[in-house]
């Protein structure tokens, strides 16, 4: 079924690029769809190394307990994982951690790290910021008053209906030969976005787009998405690249 799903992404993608396009040749726009994936794949994946999932955990013992929404983000990333060829615990691991404890060791920090939930839930992503205050450049989030994203001297906080999300891939500050990828919403709807944006098939067309209006010479990538929700708080309806 996941293969079924990349394929179909990657078809769906190419037409709606060549019908955008026409009328060039199918040639021309499937080198030039060609070429955007290529990119897309490079300023989104991971260099060589195991690969470290790390939620939040919101119970009072160290858990597995985190939010379904979250959960869901981290059940996509596992998904295109073992579809990129990555295999469990030999490539990647998921690490819970303590909720009121950054206690994730040194050797494992250092390598590549996926976060998932921003830094109110994830102790991890509340040090790293908190260490390396310079490490998101674009995009900025403020917990209080109230949480909320700062994009372009623009303020952007939850309404009714829609959330806000990151998606972005830095070098590790701990380690520049690795990446981390920060995934959260200012709620765990955005989260769950966030989750679907970076890793499903059906958004590949999406980062391709923002890989090539936002990617720095460093090939480093901020992404602020707006994530547009049913009312039940589970169902995601759009997720859109903010450009400004």
């Amino acid at each position: 079924m996941g293969l079924v799903a990349i394929i179909t992404g990657f078809l769906a993608g190419f037409l709606s690029s060549y019908f955008a396009q026409w009328p060039p040749s199918p040639k021309t726009v499937w080198n030039q769809y060609r070429s955007r994936r290529l990119r897309e794949r490079k300023c989104y994946s991971l260099p060589a190394g195991k690969i470290f999932l790390i939620p939040s955990s919101s119970s009072t013992e160290e858990s597995v307990y985190v939010s379904q929404n979250a959960m869901a983000g981290v059940h996509a990333v596992t998904q295109m994982l073992r579809h990129c060829g990555r295999h469990d615990d030999a490539d990647f691991e998921i690490v819970f951690q303590y909720p009121d404890l950054d206690g994730v060791p040194e050797n494992i920090r250092t390598e590549n790290l996926i976060l998932v939930c921003g830094p109110v839930r994830n102790k991890l992503v509340d040090s790293i910021l908190e260490e390396f205050p310079e490490l998101l450049t674009s995009i900025r989030f403020e917990a209080a008053p109230e949480p909320s994203f700062i994009f372009k001297g623009i303020r952007y906080n939850y309404q009714k209906g829609r959330d806000w999300a990151l998606v972005a891939v830095k070098r590790n500050p701990y380690n520049p030969r690795r990446r981390v990828v920060l995934l959260f919403g200012l709620r765990s709807i955005g989260t769950k976005g966030a989750g679907a944006f970076y890793s499903q098939p059906g958004w590949a067309e999406a980062r391709a787009k923002a890989a090539e209006r936002l990617e720095t010479h460093h090939g480093e990538l901020e992404v602020l998405l707006r994530v547009d929700h049913l009312a039940d708080f589970r169902t995601l309806k759009t997720i859109n690249p903010v450009f400004g």
